[in-house]
């Protein structure tokens, strides 16, 4: 970006979103993100992963993310835009309190990470409960 400091430019990173599937994701996050993206502020290399306990596929986390961003962004959805915003969206299902599902959620990082050319940057947001937060951060 011209004129802004490198410390101030994002890095490529994954979004990895748990209870990437719930009402807050749906209703702000990704409609944010997808303005942040519009606007041009978010790198270049980025991908969003939600995790959660549904059970969906990339394509079905997809289309529920985009009737979110139809309906609660604060920009209407740019039809020549939002195929290329729509292919860095994933899902990972699995239960929070089960070992094995973070197992499954890092062997997922690491099948979209290098599609993108994204370098093991990760950012975690808990749309979760303060109930299951300590569970997922340890």
């Amino acid at each position: 970006m011209a004129g802004v400091p490198d410390t101030l430019i994002p890095q490529p990173c994954t979004l990895v979103i748990f209870g990437g599937a719930g009402d807050l994701s749906r209703r702000k996050l990704v409609p944010a993100v997808y303005n942040l993206n519009l606007d041009g502020i978010l790198p270049a290399n980025f991908a969003v992963l939600g995790f959660a306990r549904e059970d969906l596929t990339d394509e079905a986390y997809r289309a529920l993310v985009k009737e979110g961003v139809q309906k609660y962004s604060r920009r209407p959805i740019d039809p020549n835009h939002w195929p290329d915003f729509e292919r860095t969206l994933f899902f990972q299902p699995g239960e929070f309190d089960q070992p094995a599902a973070y197992e499954t959620l890092k062997r997922r990082l690491e099948e979209i990470e290098p599609k993108f050319g994204i370098p093991g940057n990760r950012i975690f947001y808990l749309a979760i409960p303060p109930s299951l937060i300590r569970m997922c951060v340890e």
